[in-house]
């Protein structure tokens, strides 16, 4: 059985903060914020995928839907490890109480945002409404663009779910405390949560950052040293085994603290080669 709307406990967890594109027009928003809902298309739209148990068995099931899946190119290969990852965090990742924030199109200046209020993620019957796959979500107001300049990153991104890092979270809580009409205990938690934040933020990295790293500390000291002397390093491997993991890893060492603002990714398109 889904419990499709559920009120959010007393979590003393930090709220994570999703970043959900819910369409390419206004009126599709429109139509999830009045709904009282968040969605985007699943390209395995008949599924329900609340029975799966791992992002391995959603994998599987795109692969047996998309048979040509399996004989696809390298970056085809990593569109799909792309796809599948945003799928998972939409089924498992997002929580009671985690915030989200969708914007109206990929050019407007306008987002809305909300609490989730689903424990689990559901397909909702064949109601005429858009994206069946949904999560039940309290709209409880919208910020623009110049509200925020610290958030303007997040009006670029064209990922339909996305986790946004801690200096983005930062500025949207404060966007909350703002808001006179929000409740005293989901006050003090944002404000606990952005002192977490910035604790995290100006803290050096510790003994035990590169735990998950997987690297052995003469590999990780190679890299440092060679980032330092030479200005730049090349990891290569196939989609999915953790090289912008490691990237950012390295900057964070590099500049001794998990300072998200003070690094930027560039993506190239999938067909360009290193050369160019």
């Amino acid at each position: 059985m889904h419990n499709e709307e559920a009120t959010p406990s007393a979590a003393t967890a930090a709220p994570n903060v999703w970043l959900v594109r819910g369409g390419k027009t206004s009126e599709y928003v429109a139509a999830l914020v009045s709904n009282g809902y968040v969605g985007f298309r699943f390209e395995l739209a008949n599924m329900d995928l609340s029975r799966v148990e791992s992002q391995a068995a959603i994998r599987e099931l795109y692969l047996r839907e998309h048979a040509h899946a399996e004989t696809a190119t390298p970056g085809q290969k990593g569109m799909l490890t792309w796809y599948v990852n945003r799928l998972s965090w939409f089924v498992f990742d997002v929580k009671i109480g985690d915030y989200v924030i969708m914007p109206e199109t990929t050019r407007t200046r306008v987002v809305h945002y909300g609490t989730v209020r689903s424990d689990v993620y559901h397909v909702a019957a064949d109601d005429g409404l858009p994206f069946r796959n949904r999560r039940t979500v309290a709209w409880q107001g919208r910020f623009t663009r110049e509200d925020k300049p610290a958030l303007r990153r997040l009006f670029d991104r064209s990922e339909a779910v996305w986790p946004i890092d801690d200096e983005e979270k930062r500025a949207f809580f404060e966007v909350l405390l703002g808001d006179e009409e929000l409740e005293p205990s989901a006050r003090e938690r944002i404000r606990d949560a952005v002192r977490e934040i910035r604790e995290r933020l100006s803290s050096p990295v510790s003994s035990d950052f590169w735990q998950d790293a997987f690297l052995e500390p003469n590999a990780r000291e190679r890299m440092l040293r060679l980032l330092q002397r030479k200005q730049n390093l090349i990891l290569q491997g196939p989609p999915g085994v953790g090289k912008t993991f490691l990237a950012r890893r390295l900057a964070y060492a590099l500049l001794d603290a998990r300072a998200d603002a003070r690094i930027r990714s560039v993506q190239f398109h999938q067909s360009y080669a290193y050369e160019d």
